[in-house]
């Protein structure tokens, strides 16, 4: 059998990443770029003063707009 009617793999350039800009932070990520504790950041998501997403029982989503809206810095660490 003969591979001269085998169809020939194109050759693909370099892969372009596309640049998503990030709207939600994990505990994690939000701690470390502001500073505050996990501990914390836990508390003010209990007493309602930061916004979070649940995304399963075990992971929260902090979006990045909180940043601004508590004064903080940070949006950028990451």
């Amino acid at each position: 059998m003969s591979l001269e009617h085998a169809p020939q793999r194109q050759k693909r350039g370099p892969r372009k990443r596309r640049v998503i800009d990030r709207v939600s932070d994990t505990v994690d990520e939000f701690s470390r770029a502001t500073g505050i504790s996990k501990a914390v950041l836990y508390r003010m998501m209990a007493d309602g003063r930061l916004r979070f997403a649940q995304v399963t029982p075990r992971m929260r989503r902090i979006p990045t707009t909180e940043y601004s809206r508590l004064g903080l810095s940070g949006e950028t660490a990451a």
